[in-house]
């Protein structure tokens, strides 16, 4: 089950033709479930892009619905935000994109990345970018308190 209320927001953007929400947040909730791995805890993958200034709003729905179908279908998604860029002065940077990923584990970021649909949409992104998209690992560090 999606969270309505955003998606009902991100849609009502859509249609209207306006921007992304630079703070707007794509979550599911899913049951966890454990996998050994080489190292514990979740994954994030943080990625830039920098679209050709006519594929910005094609950059952002492919964005959009990789976000979706990632929460829908793939059970160690835990978390999937689509950021708009800002400059250091809180302007909007209507061609930079931020996509922040969560997973449950190692296993679950290989899952995501071995994915039928991967080369299709990298492929298809790849199109769209004006400068290749930077994509960062990281391990989230659990809190002890």
């Amino acid at each position: 089950m999606r969270p309505p209320r955003i998606l009902q927001l991100i849609d009502d953007k859509r249609r209207a033709g306006t921007s992304l929400l630079r703070d707007a947040r794509l979550f599911l909730k899913k049951p966890s479930f454990t996998r050994k791995i080489a190292m514990p805890g979740r994954y994030a993958i943080v990625a830039r892009f920098v679209a050709k200034p006519e594929c910005a709003a094609e950059l952002r729905n492919v964005l959009l619905d990789t976000a979706k179908l990632a929460l829908e279908e793939e059970p160690g998604c835990r978390g999937f935000e689509i950021l708009q860029g800002a400059d250091a002065a809180g302007n909007s940077l209507p061609d930079v994109f931020m996509t922040n990923e969560l997973f449950d584990d190692f296993a679950a970021v290989e899952a995501h990345r071995n994915s039928w649909r991967t080369p299709i949409r990298i492929r298809r992104i790849r199109e769209l970018v004006a400068s290749a998209g930077r994509v960062e690992m990281a391990i989230v560090q659990q809190d002890d308190h």
